[in-house]
């Protein structure tokens, strides 16, 4: 019956295409065959939203890369409860009578929906959509997957959808419900605010009481952890301050990573560092994660190579992967600081010791760098005539930016007021040189100022002991991606992705932003070529998931270094 039922589809295929070329007015019209039954294999997904209480693999974001996006089929059509995705041999339109489901119609096909024979399938796969959020999840969990004998009907036939798969939401009880499954903010209160509290003094980030109000203190806290998982850079950034979907992510995979036990704030030491490259958030001393040893990899391996880099460490590559060469480089930490010595027990391992020695002298050094900027910043407003220390370092911001070039004498004259007026309207502060304000230092003019002139200090300014290298850090230390994508995402993230492979020689179309097949097929030649996954077909191929992100922040850093070098050679 298979055989004689794919010969009966692969033709009305070639009809199909046969009509769609020869007269696009009846396109898919004339398709037709006789109903025939067939067994499936028939699973079910749903598509996760950012507000439940409760995932299939713990977190909004598993689930979504699990189950993708969710919005449309391939032909595009809406998606709906009993919308059905099947292998490319079945033409859109195509309905399933399924036993305990209903009828669905092919509006999807996707890369894991393959015919029998492929990846041990014994039957061809169909997926059906159960909607979205946890009424989709109880759905998708009661049917799971199952091998059932369906009625298959051809496109356009007049058996009309149905959906008769109740919503169980009882079935969501065995999973581990998320200690924050819902925004709060300032104004909030409860016991999920108490929670809140509880959790960020356990974290070494609240002090005061647990009372269960989102006040000013709550919110202090919220953005000092939001600092060291870096949520946000900023204080004016959006959601800086507020417990939203990034935010409760961070807190509830903190929870399950150490199985919800309680912990000493003391033991947990936070990961942030050099926010753009100067000073951490005031976290104390708790800057790094307890222990990191060779194999392990992520943000806060990276973490701490860039601390280690900037302390002159230069044996250590910026790729979040704790390889020899981050070993070697945390042994000379260890060495020159008389924490262990090469064969002693945690030579090259970042324990708490090192983390601790790594956290007071890294600060150190950022207090005298940022000593050294203070030092060179207007500490007051000056306005033309003005002769004063402010107008010397006005002067020297001026010429080290590019807009003056007379002597730095302190004296507020014609051609500072000329050069300050350039900076004000290359900056955007205001329109024209005759616009109100032009050439006077005030408030608007000197926060600006002081904002472009310390980027300016930071991109020059070097830490201790290694100047050449931290040249290279400034170029490498951020990572480019920081998020999973796969099939089916859009964004400038997915473009810069496809632009980099196409660097790489591994993609050969047109960047589009939007992650289809050809980005998967180069993206699993990176991974093939890095040793990430064993073949296409293993768990991951084609996902820019963590290990692949370092690979390729690693890889995009080096080819930085390395043309900085030639270009400065």
């Amino acid at each position: 019956m298979h055989t004689k039922n794919r010969v009966q589809r692969l033709l009305a295929s070639l009809l199909a295409l046969t009509v769609f070329v020869g007269s696009t007015a009846t396109s898919f019209a004339s398709t037709s065959f006789e109903p025939y039954q067939e067994t499936f294999i028939i699973s079910a997904y749903y598509s996760p939203l950012p507000d439940q209480a409760v995932y299939f693999r713990g977190s909004y974001d598993a689930d979504r890369r699990l189950n993708g996006n969710g919005t449309n089929g391939a032909d595009g059509t809406q998606v709906y409860p009993g919308m059905l995705a099947a292998p490319k041999s079945y033409l859109f339109g195509t309905k399933l009578k399924i036993p305990g489901l209903g009828v669905g119609t092919i509006h999807d096909r996707g890369g894991a929906i393959v015919e029998a024979g492929v990846r041990t399938n014994e039957h061809d796969r169909i997926d059906v959509w159960m909607g979205a959020g946890e009424e989709g999840l109880a759905r998708a969990l009661n049917w799971g997957m199952r091998t059932v004998t369906a009625t298959v009907y051809p496109p356009h036939h007049e058996l009309a959808d149905s959906f008769t798969l109740p919503t169980n939401l009882a079935s969501l009880n065995h999973l581990k419900k998320l200690p924050f499954p819902k925004n709060i903010g300032t104004g909030d209160s409860g016991d999920l605010v108490k929670s809140l509290q509880a959790e960020l003094k356990t974290l070494g980030y609240y002090r005061g009481a647990e009372h269960g109000d989102f006040d000013a203190a709550t919110e202090a806290a919220v953005l000092k952890y939001q600092f060291a998982r870096r949520i946000v850079s900023e204080d004016t950034d959006p959601g800086a301050g507020y417990v939203g979907p990034a935010t409760r992510t961070a807190l509830n995979k903190d929870i399950n990573n150490r199985g919800g036990k309680k912990i000493s704030p003391t033991s947990l030491l936070a990961t942030s560092i050099l926010q753009s490259g100067g000073a951490s958030p005031a976290l104390g001393s708790n800057r790094f994660p307890v222990t990191l040893s060779k194999g392990d990899s992520g943000d806060r391996v990276r973490d701490m190579q860039i601390a280690l880099a900037k302390l002159g460490m230069y044996e250590c590559d910026i790729n979040g992967i704790y390889d020899e060469r981050a070993e070697v480089c945390v042994l000379k930490f260890q060495e020159e600081n008389e924490i262990v010595q090469a064969g002693q027990l945690g030579a090259g391992t970042f324990g708490p010791q090192t983390s601790q020695k790594l956290a007071s002298v890294l600060t150190t050094a950022e207090n005298k760098q940022n000593e050294r900027i203070a030092s060179s910043l207007p500490a007051g407003t000056a306005t033309p005539g003005d002769t004063n220390e402010t107008v010397t370092r006005m002067q020297t911001g001026l010429a080290k930016m590019g807009h003056y070039a007379g002597e730095i004498n302190g004296n507020y004259d014609t051609a500072t007021r000329s050069a300050l007026t350039q900076f004000q309207v290359a900056t955007g502060i205001i329109e024209t040189e005759t616009s109100y304000g032009a050439g006077h230092f005030g408030p608007k003019t000197k926060t600006l100022f002081i904002s472009k002139y310390r980027e300016n200090l930071l991109a020059t300014i070097k830490l201790p002991s290694n100047p050449s290298w931290d040249r290279k850090v400034q170029v490498a230390y951020q990572p480019i991606f920081s998020q999973t994508l796969s099939l089916g995402d859009s964004s400038d993230t997915v473009r810069e992705l496809q632009e980099t492979l196409k660097k790489l020689g591994h993609f050969d179309a047109e960047p589009t932003g939007t992650f289809g097949d050809k980005t998967r097929a180069a993206l699993v030649k990176f991974q093939l070529e890095n040793n990430i996954v064993a073949d296409a077909a293993s768990y991951g191929a084609g996902i820019l998931g963590p290990r692949t992100r370092a690979a390729l922040n690693a890889t995009v850093a080096r080819e930085k270094v390395a043309l900085m070098k030639f270009e400065t050679a």
